[in-house]
């Protein structure tokens, strides 16, 4: 998403309304901005997630990240 200001929030989707959408940017932080704020909403095919971070997580971390993201939606 790019503002109006110029700001760039890689996140996902955690709500939206007519008048905002609430971005999700890490698991302490989500951002509420309001929808004539937006310049640019924009999906992308690249995860967020750096490639091969998987492979380097325990089964209680996978399953952690697992929670978290199912709690995003």
């Amino acid at each position: 998403m790019l503002t109006v200001d110029g700001d760039i929030h890689n996140a996902m989707i955690k709500h939206r309304t007519p008048e905002t959408i609430e971005v999700q940017v890490n698991a302490e932080r989500s951002v509420v901005i309001a929808t004539d704020e937006m310049e640019i909403l924009q999906s992308s095919d690249v995860s967020v997630m750096p490639a091969g971070l998987v492979e380097q997580m325990t089964i209680p971390e996978f399953s952690d990240l697992m929670a978290f993201l199912q709690s995003a939606k």
